[in-house]
């Protein structure tokens, strides 16, 4: 269990990390918000940033509160080292889990 929380800290830096990238990006004028939800093409509503790679803090979507809830799961991928185990515990090297990242 040990394991998955570490992928769930890194995964989490990450997403604080490109967070903070698009805030200080659009907070310099290096890149601009949509003006409407660029799903529903709502205008005059709250926006937030859409990431579907952290590692790529620069390609968002701008989306409204609804829209962005309705994005689908995503599928975090693993990988687990099999020599943390004890001997006797069979563990598969991939593992998948789905989770709803928080918005």
């Amino acid at each position: 269990m040990r394991i998955i929380e570490n992928a769930s800290e890194d995964y989490k830096r990450k997403q604080s990390r490109a967070r903070g990238t698009v805030n200080k990006a659009v907070r310099d004028g290096i890149i601009y918000k949509s003006p409407y939800c660029q799903k529903c093409k709502m205008v005059l509503v709250p926006l937030e940033a859409h990431h579907e790679d952290y590692t790529k803090p620069y390609q968002v979507e701008w989306l409204c509160k609804k829209c962005h809830g309705e994005k689908p799961k995503r599928k975090v991928h693993l990988e687990i080292d099999i020599g943390a185990w004890p001997n006797n515990h069979i563990v598969s090297r991939d593992v998948i889990f789905e989770r709803n990242v928080p918005q």
